[in-house]
């Protein structure tokens, strides 16, 4: 009960001050899967469950001919959001691409995965995702960004050691040395991060979701957006509204630490 007044709080202060972008916009994205870097996998487990064969690193796009806007117009690349869905390198099935919607927000949380996790978790886990980018997209360590990625999502620990938690690698030598502790590195950093940011909201807004569409696994896409699309940048958004927001995230980390808010 008192987990849903928080949450409640955390709307409010949302609509009421604008806490959030200016109003979304969308478009469509379509696009070819043409790689995955590094062409390797892992045995995962959500929830005590195995998933069958799952690619662990960076996807490569071509979205050329499909009408998209920049930078959609040709290649790009993506990180996976969605761990229990699948998009497969050909697939036959998409003979013509496949259809993303793509969020013009600087904030994840409507990203259907986390906000299926209530929106108080969504929005730290939004937080957390953007510290990941800043800090560690740059490391060259793809699968250790991947599977730390998919730990914020589908976890409340900072491990994607064998058993530990909702989320977690099950046979580690499947991946090259380092790439577990690596991961487990991030987590506890950007966690870290997180619980101590007082900044404004969002830390960086060149963090987008490309929502998969007809079933196509849901990605995050990091980089800069072309076009009159572009969310206003965070210094755009009222300054008492974010530290508005804030006082609610201070709320947030005994939910991160345990799991929920007590």
């Amino acid at each position: 009960m008192r987990k849903l007044h928080w949450e409640l709080i955390f709307v409010a202060v949302a609509i009421g001050f604008g806490f959030c972008a200016p109003v979304s916009k969308a478009e469509t994205v379509i696009a070819n899967l043409t790689g995955l870097v590094p062409l390797a996998g892992g045995d995962l487990y959500v929830d005590g469950t195995k998933l069958p064969d799952e690619g662990v690193g960076q996807f490569q796009w071509n979205g050329a001919g499909f009408g998209n806007s920049a930078p959609f117009g040709g290649t790009f690349s993506t990180y996976c959001l969605d761990v229990l869905t699948n998009i497969n390198l050909p697939d036959p099935g998409h003979p013509l691409g496949y259809t993303y919607t793509f969020l013009l927000q600087p904030d994840l949380a409507a990203a259907p995965t986390l906000a299926a996790s209530g929106s108080v978790a969504a929005a730290f886990k939004s937080l957390e995702i953007q510290f990941l980018y800043l800090n560690y997209l740059s490391t060259g360590d793809l699968q250790a960004f991947q599977l730390a990625l998919w730990n914020i999502i589908y976890d409340t620990d900072q491990s994607v050691d064998p058993g530990e938690g909702n989320f977690y690698v099950e046979d580690e030598t499947q991946f090259a040395t380092g790439v577990i502790s690596d991961a487990d590195s991030y987590l506890s950093t950007v966690n870290a991060d997180a619980l101590a940011y007082s900044g404004p909201l969002p830390v960086d807004p060149n963090v987008y979701a490309l929502v998969g569409q007809d079933g196509a696994q849901s990605q995050v896409f990091f980089g800069i957006i072309v076009g009159s699309g572009t969310p206003l940048p965070a210094s755009a958004l009222g300054g008492g509204a974010l530290l508005a927001g804030l006082a609610i995230f201070r709320c947030l980390r005994s939910w991160r630490r345990t799991g929920s808010i007590i």
